[in-house]
């Protein structure tokens, strides 16, 4: 056996966990227009971040205009993508084990987590940010690595037949989980918008009963719950809660 097979074999058996391939491929964007999918080096662990094996990444408007060129690339070329959903594969040493083959998705922003924003949970005011898939490599590759506080991991079941679901905020995210939700039948689901939004009479077209304003989300709740327990499943989908008052 040659000296580099004896040396990938020795790795092999030694760390079983790691990840043995040295490359991936990825989508990078070099400007404007200009994507290719391309073999990368696989990123390597660090001591308190995970690689994630890529399942899905969502493609965000921030995503669309960095390809379109409305936006200027932070780094090129980049990797984007930021919404992401994954296994957890490889953890560096100071990241708990039993977060291993969880699937899990990302926050965003990598932070230092020690200057006094971020000691006082302001984190998307640390200076000394990173942006997943903006200001460094993201997720529209088969690995990704990001530090362990990022990552949630998923447990919710689908929701059960007959749940009563409040989504708030009428915006893309907003009706695309609303149309994710009408998948589950039967639900009791329901927009709430801000009752002077111009969405009121948009939305409305997609189904009578699907669009109603917070006022009218209070009522609804004290007639579906009338001991308070409001409803089973909240989705937050606005910039502020204030959006829906």
């Amino acid at each position: 056996m040659r000296p580099l097979n004896t040396l990938i074999y020795l790795n092999y058996l030694i760390f079983p966990r790691r990840i043995r391939c040295l490359t991936m491929l990825a989508a990078r964007l070099h400007g404007a227009y200009d994507l290719s999918v391309e073999d990368v080096k696989i990123p390597r662990i660090r001591k308190n971040w995970v690689l994630i094996k890529v399942d899905a990444v969502g493609i965000c408007g921030t995503d669309k205009a960095f390809y379109k060129g409305t936006y200027r690339l932070f780094k090129k070329p980049l990797i984007p993508g930021h919404e992401i959903c994954g296994k957890v594969v490889e953890v560096g040493k100071n990241v708990p084990k039993d977060i291993l083959d969880k699937k899990v998705v990302t926050e965003i922003n990598i932070t230092c987590g020690k200057c006094w924003f971020c000691t006082h949970s302001l984190f998307t005011h640390c200076p000394y940010r990173e942006t997943l898939g903006i200001t460094v490599d993201g997720g529209m590759a088969e690995y990704v690595l990001t530090p362990y506080r990022n990552v949630h991991e998923v447990k919710l079941e689908p929701p059960l037949p007959g749940s009563n679901i409040a989504i708030l905020g009428s915006g893309n995210i907003g009706l695309l989980s609303l149309q994710v939700l009408k998948l589950y039948s039967p639900l009791n689901t329901v927009v709430v918008v801000h009752k002077n939004s111009p969405k009121v009479i948009f939305t409305r077209k997609l189904k009578e009963d699907y669009v109603i304003t917070f006022e009218e989300a209070m009522e609804l709740k004290k007639k579906i719950t009338p001991e308070g327990e409001g409803y089973d499943y909240v989705v937050e989908a606005t910039v502020a809660l204030k959006d829906c008052l």
